[in-house]
């Protein structure tokens, strides 16, 4: 197979994956047989006074057996990888008869490194040129979806490139056709499901994760990724019992736990959420999603130390982020420290909360701080944002009677 593979490749560009073939030409296994034949009699016929010719062609034989295929490894139907060890057979049966010839006809030295320099000069070139496929992915697999027919890995990973590079309308039409070449390749049709949802079309990613599981059900991934589509189009249970299935096989599975931990939430089991969400946070520290969705959950819980542990982790990572510093106020202004309140009040305000009710409650942290001039400011502006704020209107009037 390998000899015949060699010969198809001599008039083919060189790709990196050859996809498997499930049936081979009459005319290329049996040219491939005979010409291993006819090569074994040449060796044997001569290898007497030319041991070199067993040497190498045996070497070649013996060594190909590993790496001929006769126990499939993987999705491809060859590699040229395979032929590095097998061909120094072939180099050792070429270049000592070279040797010989040359001294049979008297060839002079010069001639003979001239005509090596030569080879090797060419052979350079080649080299160069092949190496300059793997400049970048993109250009890699675009150079094998070019110079081969069927190669479903290479429009995959051609499509996972040209995400990577922000190209996902290129990247589409890759994935879709690795998935018409072949229906069961779970990976390509995984990665179209992704990449529909990042597009923004759900149902379509929907029933991509679906077609995933009916092949794959043990898929942990495409099972945590529905799930994530189920709680956004507010299938809550079947998005659930995905989550569950995912950490069943991957307990380690983080993503699995923060997505059944919002589920959760949304169906109002906080203590079941609050343990997801704890779970998640031991598997990635580092989730400030997780950590503001966690400090909400166990504020509401009246949990107010913990919560802010977590909330400070977020404006660690996120020092501007609007809404954990609202939150970080209202449990200091629960706890009764209007003053720590008031700063992140402002610093919400900062960071672009330009909403009434973060001015109301800046108002209110004033005005238990005694600063009634500047209660009644905040209360005022959060009119201006919303004329209907009836808490803001109150306070306004108990400020301003305060003064």
């Amino acid at each position: 197979a390998t000899v015949c593979s060699l010969s198809w490749r001599s008039a083919h560009p060189l790709v990196v994956f050859y996809p498997y073939r499930e049936t081979i030409a009459a005319w290329q296994w049996i040219g491939a047989a005979g010409l291993i034949v006819a090569v074994t009699a040449v060796a044997l016929i001569h290898g007497r006074k030319r041991g070199y010719l067993i040497c190498g062609w045996f070497w070649y034989l013996v060594t190909l057996v590993p790496v001929i295929g006769l126990v499939q490894v993987g999705a491809q139907s060859m590699a040229d990888r395979y032929t590095y060890i097998p061909l120094i057979g072939v180099f050792v049966m070429v270049v000592w008869g070279l040797h010989e010839t040359a001294l049979r006809l008297r060839c002079p030295r010069g001639l003979v490194a001239s005509g090596a320099a030569l080879a090797l000069t060419v052979l350079g070139i080649w080299s160069h040129a092949q190496t300059g496929r793997w400049v970048d992915s993109v250009h890699l697999f675009e150079h094998a979806v070019a110079n081969s027919t069927g190669n479903w890995v290479a429009h995959n990973n051609l499509g996972s490139a040209l995400t990577r590079r922000g190209q996902p309308e290129a990247a589409l039409g890759h994935y879709q056709t690795a998935v018409e070449i072949a229906p069961g390749y779970a990976d390509a049709r995984y990665n179209l499901a992704a990449l529909l949802s990042r597009i923004g079309r759900h149902d379509e990613a929907i029933r991509q994760y679906r077609k995933v599981l009916a092949r794959s059900p043990g898929h942990a991934g495409a099972l945590n990724n529905l799930c994530g589509e189920l709680i956004a189009a507010g299938e809550l249970e079947e998005g659930i019992a995905n989550c569950r299935s995912a950490i069943v096989i991957d307990p380690g599975f983080a993503n699995a736990h923060n997505n059944l931990a919002v589920a959760l939430t949304r169906l109002g089991r906080r203590r079941e959420a609050i343990g997801h969400y704890r779970r998640a946070l031991e598997l990635d520290p580092e989730n400030p999603d997780a950590h503001l969705a966690l400090g909400k959950l166990l504020a509401a819980e009246k949990e107010a130390a913990e919560a802010l542990r977590h909330f400070r982790v977020v404006l660690q990572q996120k020092p501007d982020d609007a809404q954990t510093c609202r939150q970080v106020g209202d449990i200091l202004m629960r706890a009764g420290n209007s003053a720590a309140a008031a700063e992140f009040y402002a610093a919400a305000l900062r960071a672009g909360s330009d909403d009434a009710d973060t001015y109301n409650r800046l108002g209110v942290a004033f005005a238990r701080l005694g600063q009634h001039n500047d209660a009644a400011v905040m209360f005022q502006v959060a009119l201006r944002k919303d004329p209907g704020h009836g808490a803001a209107a109150d306070n306004l009037r108990k400020s301003l009677s305060g003064r």
